[in-house]
């Protein structure tokens, strides 16, 4: 068991609500230095910035009743309220938190860093638990069990009781990109190796389980199985999708201009959206993309989706 340190009630791939298929109302974005949050409605009305902080951003996620939640770079959670009301410094959690997600179910938000990772309840309890590495990608199955990933190829799995596992499941690389869960509990790592691993709810792993020909930043499963990877990298830039068995369509979207993206979310018709430089684009279920579905003010560095 790692370490419970309690912190107490005070006022943590980007994974976001969408990212396993929920229902979208809009989309939030970060530009990291500039220390702003945008905001797109399904109509793609955006208002850029939405929000301005006094600190920069490192990470952002939505919970299911539309709170969102951003990891600063002053070791603090910040709160925009579903009304959107923005309250900073709402929770103190660790050092170079730049990973977040949150169990839908719950409300639980748990934030990696140096050395450990903090659950956050919804009314702002803070229990940090040391796992003694810094956590590279962090994500959550529907159960409650969070899952994230160590700078030595390792996968550990905290529960919803507090049982930690530090070595839960090992996987042939050197550096995890960004994890995914899918509605059977299954994890996806997106490795340094340009492969992708599976590992089942029992831990057993199958590296190499699909693979891409260039670097990919971030990973995203919708409700049929089928999971999304970005490219934004080697002059291919788009999204690839890989059929539930593994089989990967790599020009599945493409054309999109050069840049990394910050992140793929999904809404409850499964179309993508993903940040590509000041672009927030829309993608159909087919592939088909719009470019300029929403512009935003500054360079997107991550992206969530909200209920409302």
């Amino acid at each position: 068991m790692p370490t419970l340190i309690t912190i107490g009630s005070i006022s943590g791939k980007a994974f976001g609500f969408g990212a396993s298929g929920g229902i979208l109302g809009s989309i939030y974005s970060f530009t990291g230095g500039n220390k702003t949050v945008s905001k797109a409605t399904l109509s793609g009305v955006t208002t850029s910035p939405f929000l301005t902080l006094s600190t920069g951003i490192g990470a952002i996620a939505s919970d299911a009743t539309g709170n969102i939640y951003i990891c600063t770079n002053n070791n603090t959670l910040s709160k925009i309220s579903a009304s959107g009301v923005l309250t900073e410094n709402w929770a103190s959690i660790g050092t170079n938190t730049q990973a977040i997600t949150i169990v839908q179910s719950s409300g639980n938000i748990y934030c990696g860093g140096n050395y450990g990772i903090n659950k956050v309840t919804p009314s702002g309890t803070v229990t940090f638990f040391y796992t003694g590495n810094s956590l590279q990608n962090i994500t959550s199955d529907a159960s409650g069990n969070v899952y994230f990933g160590t700078g030595n190829n390792v996968v550990s799995k905290l529960t919803p009781s507090g049982t930690y596992t530090a070595t839960w499941a090992t996987v042939s690389c050197s550096y995890f990109y960004n994890f995914a869960t899918d509605s059977s509990g299954n994890v996806y790592t997106l490795n340094n190796t340009r492969a992708l691993a599976k590992i089942t709810p029992a831990g057993v792993v199958t590296n190499n389980w699909s693979s891409v020909s260039y670097p990919c930043s971030f990973i995203a499963v919708d409700t049929s199985g089928n999971v999304y990877v970005d490219s934004g990298y080697s002059g291919n830039y788009g999204i690839v999708k890989i059929s539930p068995s593994g089989s990967a369509n790599l020009t599945w979207s493409t054309g999109y201009p050069k840049g990394p993206s910050g992140g793929i979310v999904f809404d409850s018709l499964g179309n993508i959206y993903t940040g590509v430089n000041h672009n927030i684009i829309k993608v159909d279920t087919s592939g088909t993309a719009n470019l300029s579905w929403a512009v935003t003010s500054g360079e997107i560095n991550g992206i969530t989706s909200s209920p409302v």
